[in-house]
């Protein structure tokens, strides 16, 4: 009986229909986007929620102003800590 069950996972696991092919992977790879990051203080956003966006920061400004301009989307991150002036995405994250 644990023959079959490791026969059967075997198949399962080699089965076409279940592993994505190169292509597919492929494309997903493709698909990958490099997003601008914007630090938001003492706010949170979720998704599908339309609130007006408070920015200060030189970067953050330009960063949304290009956004609208070319039609592209942003990643919206909430500060650890609002009293941060100069943020760095791997202490944010």
């Amino acid at each position: 009986m644990n023959d079959e069950l490791r026969d059967g996972d075997a198949e399962s696991i080699e089965n076409p229909e279940t592993t994505p092919s190169g292509d597919a992977v492929e494309r997903s790879v493709e698909q990958i986007q490099v997003l601008p990051l914007v630090a938001l203080r003492d706010t949170v956003i979720f998704p599908e929620m339309i609130v007006p966006l408070q920015v200060g920061r030189d970067r953050s400004v330009k960063a949304l102003d290009r956004a609208v301009r070319t039609s592209q989307p942003v990643a919206l991150i909430t500060q650890r800590s609002s009293e941060t002036e100069e943020v760095n995405a791997v202490d944010e994250l």
